[in-house]
C-alpha cells in the first residue's frame, strides 16, 4: 500500500511539472509588434480618470482652517479603426469636476466625435462640425500610423524593458501578463512634469529621492497567446507630497523666486488608465455623419490666410 502511494505521488509531481512555460517577454514583444502590423481593423475603448488635490499648508485667515481644491477628470472614448479602408472614427465624452473649499462642486460635461477617413479629419465639438485637409497624401498618413492606437502602443511596449509576471484571462481570452519597467529618467521627468501642472502658476522644488519616495506607477500589458495581439494596457499612478516653493510664474511666462523656499502645497495625484482592444480584423463600418459633410471645408493655406489678415 505505502508503494502505491509512493508510485502516485511520483506520477503526481511529473505531472504537476508539465506546465507551459511562457515565452521571454521579448519574444511576446516581438511577436506584438509583427502582429501589429499585419492588422486591418480592430476596435478600441479608454477608460481614463485623473484625480488632483491640492491642500494648503498655510491657514486661512478666515476660515482657520486649511484649504483643499480638488478637481477629477473622468474620460472615455470608444473608437474603431479600419485600416485598409483608411478609416477611424472615434467618440469621447468626459466629465470634469472641481471642487473648491466652499461651496457647490462645478460639474462639466463634453462630447466629442472624430472621423478621419483618408487624408481628411471631421471634428465634431461644441456643437459644430469642423473638416480639416492635411496637405500629405492619405498614404502618407496612414503609411506614418498617425491613426493607428495599437502600432504604436506595441512599438512603445518594445522599446520598454519588461517582465512576465504570468498568465490571466481578460474577457475569455487567455495571455501573457507583462509588467513594463521604465527607465528612471524617464519615470522621474513624467512625475516631476505633472506636480509642476498641478501647482502652477507656482515652482515646485523636488529632487529624485523626494519623487522616488513619494509616487508609484505601474505600467502592465496583457497579450493574447493565440494571435500575439494586445489585449489591454493599464497605466496607474499615485503621488502625495508637500514640495518646497521656489517661485511664482507671471502672466508673461517669466519665474520670479521667492525670497525663501516654503512649503505652501500638499500635492495629492492619482491616475488610472485603461486600454481594451477588440475584433481583431473583423470588419468595420464608419460612416461620417451628414452634418459633418456639410461643414466649412479648412486647409493650411485657409488657417494661413486667415492668420495673415488678422
Amino acid at each position: 500500500m505505502k508503494r502505491l502511494i509512493l508510485a502516485l505521488a511520483i506520477i503526481t509531481v511529473a505531472f504537476s511539472g508539465c506546465t507551459e512555460k511562457a515565452p521571454s517577454s521579448e519574444v511576446i514583444k516581438t511577436s506584438l509588434n509583427h502582429s501589429a502590423a499585419n492588422l486591418s481593423a480592430y476596435s478600441f475603448t479608454i477608460s481614463d480618470n485623473q484625480t488632483e488635490s491640492i491642500r494648503d499648508l498655510v491657514k486661512n485667515n478666515i476660515t482657520n482652517s486649511y484649504n483643499t481644491t480638488s478637481r477629477l477628470d473622468d474620460t472615455k472614448v470608444t473608437a474603431s479603426i479600419d485600416l485598409r479602408g483608411r478609416k477611424a472614427g472615434a467618440n469621447v465624452s468626459t466629465s470634469t469636476t472641481i471642487k473648491g473649499p466652499t461651496g457647490s462642486p462645478i460639474v462639466a460635461n463634453s462630447e466629442q466625435s472624430e472621423y478621419n477617413i483618408g487624408n481628411i479629419t471631421y471634428v465634431f465639438q461644441n456643437g459644430n462640425w469642423t473638416e480639416l485637409k492635411a496637405p500629405e497624401s492619405a498614404d502618407a498618413i496612414w503609411a506614418r500610423g498617425s491613426f493607428d492606437l495599437m502600432k504604436s502602443r506595441a512599438a512603445s511596449i518594445n522599446r520598454t524593458q519588461s517582465e512576465v509576471i504570468g498568465s490571466e484571462s481578460v474577457d475569455g481570452k487567455d495571455c501573457y501578463k507583462l509588467r513594463l519597467i521604465l527607465d528612471n529618467q524617464t519615470y522621474l521627468g513624467t512625475e516631476y512634469n505633472l506636480l509642476v501642472r498641478a501647482m502652477f502658476p507656482f515652482v515646485p522644488e523636488a529632487n529624485k529621492t523626494d519623487l522616488l519616495k513619494s509616487s508609484k506607477n505601474d505600467n502592465l500589458v496583457w497579450i493574447e497567446k493565440d494571435n500575439n495581439l494586445l489585449k489591454k494596457y493599464q497605466h496607474t499612478m499615485s503621488m502625495q507630497m508637500a514640495p518646497n516653493t521656489t517661485g511664482i510664474v507671471d502672466d508673461k511666462g517669466s519665474i520670479h523666486k521667492l525670497n525663501q523656499t516654503m512649503k505652501l502645497f500638499e500635492v495629492t495625484l492619482t491616475s488610472d488608465s485603461t486600454e481594451t482592444y477588440t475584433d481583431y480584423n473583423k470588419p468595420v463600418v464608419i460612416i461620417v455623419p451628414k452634418g459633418a459633410l456639410n461643414a466649412t471645408l479648412i486647409v493650411p493655406s485657409t488657417i494661413q490666410a486667415a492668420v495673415a489678415s488678422g
